[in-house]
């Protein structure tokens, strides 16, 4: 069964921010039109990873999106090395005895929310699900004190 899982993201933070990278686990493929992406999967137990990059910062994160038992689930990364990428971090969300990434797969989350260590968020959320066709949220935005 195939799934799309439609992405926009929205930047309220002060600071700008692109994305610099896309990853693929399983069967799938990314495309974007007018500055949204599109993750068009084969069948559960397949996913994408956005990387999202400050160039002036260099300030990065990376959003996971995926299905697993035919059920949506997302998470974010944070706390990047500039020289890291999510195609190996990606592959630590199927690696045996990678405990902690597999639950995060396994629990099915619809929604989560994330700290940077610069002041921001990111806030990533799914809407509904009609005929396995996803919206997701992506929300970078300034943490108020």
């Amino acid at each position: 069964m195939a799934y799309n899982i439609t992405v926009h993201t929205t930047n309220n933070s002060g600071v700008g921010f692109s994305i610099v990278e896309k990853t693929l686990w399983n069967k799938g493929i990314w495309s974007s039109r007018d500055g949204v992406q599109l993750l068009s999967l084969s069948e559960s137990g397949a996913s994408g990873m956005l990387r999202y990059r400050n160039n002036g910062t260099g300030e990065s994160f990376i959003v996971a999106l995926g299905i697993h038992q035919r059920t949506r689930w997302c998470d974010v990364i944070m706390g990047l090395d500039p020289k890291d990428t999510a195609t190996p971090r990606h592959a630590l969300y199927y690696e045996l005895g990678k405990a902690e990434n597999q639950t995060k797969r396994q629990l099915h989350t619809a929604v989560i929310t994330e700290p940077t260590a610069t002041g921001r968020q990111v806030t990533v959320q799914y809407g509904s699900d009609p005929d396995n066709s996803y919206n997701v949220n992506v929300t970078i935005s300034d943490v108020e004190i």
